[in-house]
């Protein structure tokens, strides 16, 4: 894992990056965890689209990336669809929601169910 964050860190970091797709890829919690430490730190200040739909991501993952965009307000589009977040754990971050700066959050197919989808709103 250290190598692949070295890697990722080094590509992210050292370009003008404003649109990661990275979608398809079985990067699960440990690069989602990579990535939002990268946000949170605003290291990667261009970066406005991130694409991590179908990565194997649970909703452990989707806390770590919705923390860091608590303090990174760069970022305009997440798109988190197809990656296995569902409703259960949902209101934990109901109030870290309100504090993200995102224009558009994409979770289709997350199987959020009616309670996620109320939450949201």
């Amino acid at each position: 894992m250290r190598l692949i964050k070295i890697n990722l860190e080094s590509i992210l970091v050292s370009t003008k990056l404003m649109d990661l797709d990275i979608s398809e890829n079985p990067i699960g919690n440990t690069g989602i965890e990579i990535i939002s430490e990268l946000i949170n730190e605003n290291q990667i200040g261009h970066l406005k689209r991130l694409n991590v739909s179908n990565c194997k991501i649970d909703f452990e993952g989707f806390i770590l990336m919705i923390y860091a965009l608590e303090n990174n307000k760069r970022l305009e589009v997440l798109n988190f669809s197809k990656n296995s977040i569902n409703s259960k754990k949902f209101s934990i971050i109901k109030q870290n929601m309100l504090n993200i700066n995102i224009k558009e959050l994409i979770l289709m197919k997350c199987r959020l169910g009616n309670n996620g989808s109320k939450i949201l709103y």
